[in-house]
């Protein structure tokens, strides 16, 4: 627990300053090996965020690579994902619709994980980690 307090802490730094692509990579530099008890896992990484002050600010994102980290990124089936759709109606008077981002993880195609599973359907992925659809490369 206190080393997923530690990663969770340094999310906010280490995304500005290695972009999330960099951090998937680290993330995946000396990953420990999938664990035996998932659950045990997720169940100590939503505690963690749940009670981290830093936390409310795109907690999708954070969760995500948290467990990215700790299920094994290595793991030839999991995959991180990116993706954006419009939210509500456009502003009055300006036309431009305002735009929502939402990070989860896929294994073997299926959303893995996700405590919205039909929500994850109405994004667009932009970004996926590692690619497995040449589409998105």
């Amino acid at each position: 627990m206190a080393r997923v307090g530690v990663v969770v802490s340094a999310l906010s730094v280490l995304i500005r300053l290695c972009g999330v692509p960099g951090l998937l990579r680290l993330c995946a530099w000396r990953a420990p090996r999938p664990p035996a008890e998932e659950a045990r896992v997720v169940t100590c990484v939503d505690r963690v965020l749940g009670r981290h002050p830093g936390s409310g600010r795109s907690p999708c994102l954070k969760r995500s690579l948290v467990l990215y980290r700790y299920l094994g990124a290595r793991a030839t089936d999991l995959e991180f994902c990116l993706g954006i759709r419009y939210a509500g109606a456009p502003d009055p008077g300006h036309g431009i619709r305002r735009l929502d981002g939402h990070a989860w993880l896929l294994r073997n195609g299926v959303p893995y994980l996700e405590r919205n599973q039909r929500g994850v359907e109405r994004f667009r992925v932009i970004y996926r980690y590692p690619t497995r659809d040449r589409s998105l490369a």
